[in-house]
């Protein structure tokens, strides 16, 4: 069957790729989430015959994290890659590794054929496989392996499986429920950021896949520091501005997958953008529509009349002060407050300032 012009397929997983869906999976072991399940799709056993576009595999992975989320498992957490081998007869399939709780397994299976789309029905139960692989043995081993076994054929992996062509795909070939490196940062963010602004952050490695990364390096790469002053790599407030025009343009999907749609023009929003507020960044706001300046002296504050949006700048101070200003009184009236906690909170709102 021909698609037209060569633009947009691959023949192959390139190296880079590769290593990503191995990082990937490495990660997801690491925080607790290893991918323990193989599910293989075979696409030529259900009415729709062919995912030419990767659309049927995107609406069953989003089928399927709603059902792990509905059950309290944290939405579904894979590694896939697409093939279409050619080879006798054309067998377009996918196969995936997640992870899928112990108490889950069976209710996934059972429903599995259920997170098919609209207009796609297994003809057959061969249409799904699904196996438990766990997270270590040989078992496991050979799974990792098995789906790279459409890798480039030089490209430096730490696999032993012959590498043969497994067809052509349109779009995109491999991928993981979340980008790795996005994965990181939000990883790494998420439990020493408060620790990197409050000036406690320790020099410490975390170990991500093959690499070991400088948690403090990494965050400074990530704020961009230069001559010992933050310089914002973007506008905070111009990007919160495009937030609101994605929405109201009706192309924005939730976490369900789908369209955000009940943002009409009127719509008010409330903005808030929570910063260190350097040299560099102070003059970006002053010649922004938030270009109005707190009484205090930690924050800016605006209005978009285009936007209908009400925008605040907030410096991490402020938020530190505030929070320990509105919350003190009841704290300490609880005796939920230890002297060293108030220390401590002190402490990190100097340190922001």
């Amino acid at each position: 069957m021909s698609f037209g012009r060569r633009k947009g397929w691959s023949d192959c997983i390139k190296g880079c790729n590769a290593r990503n869906l191995l990082d990937a999976q490495d990660f997801a072991a690491s925080i607790g989430r290893g991918l323990n399940t193989a599910v293989d799709i075979n696409w030529s056993r259900t009415t729709a015959r062919d995912d030419v576009h990767g659309e049927l595999l995107r609406a069953w992975r989003k089928a399927a994290g709603r059902f792990l989320r509905k059950h309290g498992a944290g939405g579904l957490t894979c590694t896939w890659v697409r093939e279409r081998p050619t080879t006798a007869t054309p067998r377009p399939n996918a196969h995936l590794n997640c992870h899928i709780p112990d108490a889950l397994f069976d209710a996934f299976v059972r429903n599995a054929h259920r997170f098919f789309p609209r207009g796609c029905i297994a003809c057959d139960p061969g249409a799904i496989w699904i196996q438990p692989v766990g997270t270590s043995g040989t078992y496991y081993q050979k799974r990792r392996e098995y789906y790279l076994k459409g890798a480039h054929p030089r490209a430096r992996l730490p696999i032993k499986r012959k590498r043969i062509s497994q067809g052509r795909v349109l779009r995109k070939r491999s991928g993981t429920s979340e980008d790795s490196r996005a994965t990181l940062t939000r990883h790494i963010c998420h439990h020493f950021f408060p620790f990197f602004i409050a000036g406690s952050m320790p020099r410490l490695n975390v170990t991500f896949g093959r690499r070991d990364i400088d948690v403090v390096e990494y965050l400074e790469s990530k704020i961009d520091v230069r001559s010992g002053d933050e310089a914002l790599s973007s506008d905070p407030v111009d990007q919160v501005l495009e937030y609101i025009e994605k929405l109201r343009s009706h192309t924005v999907r939730d976490v369900e997958g789908e369209v955000i749609s009940d943002i009409s023009d009127h719509t008010p929003f409330e903005c808030i953008v929570v910063c260190d507020l350097s040299v560099g960044a102070r003059k970006k706001f002053q010649r922004s529509v938030a270009q109005h300046p707190t009484p205090d002296g930690l924050g800016y504050y605006g209005f978009s009349p285009n936007h209908k949006a009400s925008i605040r700048v907030l410096s991490y101070g402020k938020v530190f002060r505030d929070a320990e200003l509105r919350n003190q009184s009841f704290f300490s009236k609880l005796g939920l407050l230890p002297e060293e906690v108030r220390k401590a909170l002190s402490a990190a709102t100097q340190a922001a300032e």
